[in-house]
């Protein structure tokens, strides 16, 4: 028989997760000795005050027959860094864009996997969500993550923003299942 996690202990973990890595982006911009920077395009200056890191998601055992390419306990990282902002009055609010990196090559298992983006920004207290795809579009044009985008915004505000990256797999009549064993973690502070 199989024993099921409440979903009230899923929360508390969570927030946990997101509550010890706050509190290392917290120190870490309170003692302003990090002067780590976002990584950038091409086309944009790098920010010099601008703490960011980023750490992958793990995924877990691939066995067949919904296995891909790679075998198991794959990396997916998603970086954030602080989103364009236009020349306009009154000022835009600050933004944060996550971008899925290192996108996979099409695998035919790979159009019921998508990455989540859980956010929360730490001096204004906003919070909001992501789905990104990462990997490469092939012949599917069907179902939710085809319809992705590899790189989003979120409307943040200015401050630390602290966020959790989860692999999910869609699931035949159910939500879809988490499947990274270990979440990512994407934090850095946004300049005003």
């Amino acid at each position: 028989m199989r024993e099921t996690v409440p979903l009230t202990l899923m929360t508390h973990f969570t927030r946990t997760r997101t509550l010890i890595a706050a509190a290392g982006v917290a120190v870490a911009a309170a003692a302003g000795t990090i002067t780590a920077t976002a990584p950038a395009a091409d086309a944009a200056p790098p920010l010099t005050n601008a703490l960011s890191f980023h750490i992958p998601a793990i995924g877990g055992l691939e066995l067949p027959p919904p296995a891909v390419p790679g075998g198991s306990f794959q990396r997916t990282t998603v970086t954030a860094r602080p989103g364009m902002r236009p020349m306009i009055f009154p000022p835009a609010p600050a933004t944060v864009q996550f971008t899925a990196e290192h996108i996979a090559p099409y695998h035919y298992e790979y159009p019921n996997r998508f990455v989540t983006v859980d956010w929360r920004n730490l001096r204004n207290g906003k919070t909001g969500h992501l789905d990104l795809r990462y990997w490469e579009k092939g012949p599917t044009t069907t179902g939710y993550p085809v319809s992705l985008p590899t790189s989003g915004i979120a409307p943040t505000g200015s401050g630390p923003v602290v966020a959790t990256v989860t692999v999910k797999r869609l699931r035949y009549q159910g939500p879809p299942a988490v499947i990274s064993l270990i979440p990512g973690v994407a934090a850095l502070n946004v300049p005003n």
